[in-house]
Parts: structure tokens; sequence; C-alpha cells
């Protein structure tokens, strides 16, 4: 989390969840909150997750193909 305050980032991928005391939402809120504007996409095996994520935040569902991946990278590119 530290490492999103100090350093600049153009884009975060997560997983939803990390199996720790944090989750992908957390890291999400935590570069929104940082100086830099960071483009942030979750990825999920449970659909359902996606309406936990917020507007601003890209989500994949899992399994991901490549193709999948890089058109979601593209897009948020071009935002």
């Amino acid at each position: 989390m530290t490492l999103l305050q100090e350093k600049r980032f153009d884009l975060l991928l997560s997983d939803l969840d990390l199996g720790g005391t944090i989750d992908g939402l957390d890291l999400v809120k935590a570069a929104w909150r940082g100086p830099h504007n960071v483009k942030t996409i979750i990825m999920s095996g449970k659909s359902s997750a996606k309406t936990a994520v917020p507007d601003h935040t890209a989500f994949i569902e899992k399994p991901v193909t490549s193709s999948t991946l890089a058109e979601v990278l593209y897009l948020e590119k071009q935002n």
C-alpha cells in the first residue's frame, strides 16, 4: 500500500481475493486516494463480484484469456 503512495503507477491490476487482511478493493481505494491518476482493473472468478467493483474500475471475470486481457488493457489505455 505504501508503494501506491510513493511511486507512480499507470495501472493497477489485482485479483479481488488476495487471501490476506486486504483485498483488491482495498488496493483500488488506496490507489485512488494517492497523488497519481491510476487506472484500476479487478479480476475475480466470481461473476457476482462485479457489483462490488467501483464504476471507475474495470472488471475481468476469470479465467482470463489473453485476448480478453489485451482488450481490457487497450480500453484502459484509451481512457
